[in-house]
């Protein structure tokens, strides 16, 4: 499990209080500490110098539909073959995530399982996306 130190930003905690000049570990996919500025790399921790920006809590999107792929008509989705609209919905997972969104919870999957097999490899660490809470028949 990688730990990276991010130096030298911010942190907004959502408390109200203005953000403070802070440093931020981070163990595997969780932040284990918030510390005061000007520490050096603990070993084995790789550093990443993020001045100027400030890290803020995860967003959590609480109706999303990775499956529901862009199209005139919502019935199309079901015309896409299983592989191919699976490996579309990984990219989608992909792209919360990378917007910012740490959790989703599924609002419906546009076929079966499809919510599952995504969660199951978002949660193995094969593939990227937010935690999700994914939406299946049973």
């Amino acid at each position: 499990m990688e730990s990276v130190l991010l130096r030298g930003g911010k942190v907004w905690d959502g408390s109200g209080k203005p953000a403070f000049p802070a440093d931020i570990l981070v163990s595997g996919n969780r932040i284990a500490e918030v510390r005061p500025q000007g520490l050096r790399s603990l070993h084995g921790t790789r550093p990443i110098d993020i001045p100027g920006h400030t890290v803020i809590p995860g967003l959590v999107d609480g109706h999303a539909h990775l499956p529901f792929l862009h199209k005139a008509d919502i019935a199309d989705t079901g015309d896409v073959p299983p592989e191919e609209h699976t490996l579309r919905t990984t990219q989608h997972a992909r792209v919360v995530l990378e917007a910012g969104f740490t959790s989703c919870v599924s609002g419906g999957s546009a076929k079966p399982r499809i919510d599952v097999v995504i969660r199951n490899e978002i949660d193995a660490g094969h593939i990227p996306g937010p935690r999700l809470l994914a939406a299946a028949r049973n």
